[in-house]
């Protein structure tokens, strides 16, 4: 039999000292609650935790949190800063939270130029794109390929993978492969044992190729691709495969697809520059641009973020990234469900790039005020004739 290992201490001594402020102490606390203090409302209610409906925040910000547009839907509200702090601080003392009420001379710096974007998109209600992104556009070079990775790090080890250093397991790549075509998908997920990072690196180059521009949504996969090189160059695991990843590095060929977004479009629906929050915004709009076979088996009228969401399926990051660590241990059918919902996931990345690319094609192209042209460096070196608008900016 077990040997029973607990021991029962009495701690009765160390109580009854205590329990004749107990009563006061109640007394307190049902007296803070009958008779609250007034809430210091302030832009650090924005970490508020209590924001169910009803709730605390609610509570504190009552009708102030019905105000329409909002101050707190601006972007990187924090950044407007008067005196040092956030205006947003004296706005709510002053019970003003009012989009509008937002000083526009306190709006520079940084994230200025898309604070003002907002603004204009939302006084408009309509989508800004400005005639700028046309010349950067034609820097693109084809094939186009639209790429989205998934990828992780563990420290502690999981079945057949690695501990430490970067993971990518799955990529999906929507390929262009001239102006007017139907895009191309492929799709890549590791199940194999052991570090999937060669045979990842393998299967990209694979269908991304020696040449064509290739668009990701920020950093993450410019910045996995470096540090997996780097590791490779460490480990003395330098091959063909990894000098392929090194030239994609260091050449021209990858380009940030959120930065044009950040810089060149905003919708009124989505100030965030989040490819979720941008597509649904485009989704809302009336665009050709969401009419391609890959999107066919989705709604028209929802967002496809929104219907895996609402479906029970893979529909974020983190979602994949448990979702393989948690296939790599099934089998049979349970196996194969989560291996269609990571590729249908990391599918709907890249057709989302490519729903937001041609949209803005599709803006830029009925634009009035097409009348100028200029000779824009592509990035191979070769010279496209591009139509420039000859404005400074538009609502679509």
């Amino acid at each position: 039999a077990t040997p029973n290992r607990s021991t029962a201490i009495s701690i009765l001594k160390e109580c009854v000292p205590l329990v004749p402020s107990v009563g006061a102490k109640v007394d307190r606390l049902i007296t803070t609650l009958e008779n609250p203090s007034p809430p210091q409302l302030a832009y650090a209610c924005v970490k508020c935790e209590f924001r169910a409906p009803g709730s605390g925040f609610d509570r504190c910000w009552g009708a102030l949190n019905d105000v329409s547009p909002s101050a707190w839907s601006m972007p990187w509200l924090y950044n407007i800063r008067e005196n040092g702090v956030p205006v947003f601080d004296r706005l709510a003392r002053q019970k003003t939270v009012s989009l509008w009420d937002i000083p526009v001379a306190l709006i520079k710096g940084k994230h200025g130029a898309r604070q003002r974007m907002y603004l204009e998109s939302i006084a408009t209600n309509r989508e800004i794109i400005k005639p700028e992104l046309t010349v950067e556009l034609a820097k693109l070079e084809h094939p186009l390929a639209f790429l989205d990775i998934e990828a992780y790090r563990t420290v502690v080890p999981n079945k057949g993978g690695r501990v430490g250093g970067i993971t990518m397991f799955q990529f999906s790549l929507h390929v262009i492969s001239a102006p007017g075509a139907e895009p191309t998908h492929f799709e890549y997920l590791d199940s194999e044992p052991g570090n999937p990072n060669p045979r990842f690196l393998a299967a990209l180059r694979a269908a991304l190729g020696d040449r064509g521009s290739c668009l990701c949504w920020a950093r993450f996969e410019i910045d996995s691709f470096r540090e997996y090189r780097d590791e490779c160059l460490r480990s003395d695991g330098y091959n063909d495969d990894v000098l392929w990843l090194d030239q994609l590095i260091v050449g021209r060929r990858l380009v940030d697809q959120h930065a044009l977004c950040l810089k060149f479009y905003i919708n009124p629906k989505s100030a965030s520059v989040s490819i979720k929050q941008v597509l649904r915004g485009v989704w809302s709009e009336d665009t050709p641009a969401k009419r391609q076979k890959s999107l066919d088996s989705f709604p028209p009228h929802i967002d496809p973020y929104t219907f895996l969401r609402e479906s029970g399926c893979v529909s974020e990051g983190v979602g994949a990234m448990t979702g393989f660590v948690a296939m790599l241990s099934k089998t049979g059918a349970e196996r194969e469900k989560v291996r269609q919902d990571l590729l249908r996931y990391c599918a709907v990345d890249t057709a989302a790039q490519v729903v937001i690319y041609l949209h803005w094609t599709h803006l830029l192209k009925g634009m009035l005020g097409i009348t100028a042209e200029v000779n824009a460096p592509a990035r191979n070196g070769a010279t496209s004739t591009v139509p420039l608008p000859n404005i400074t900016g538009v609502a679509a």
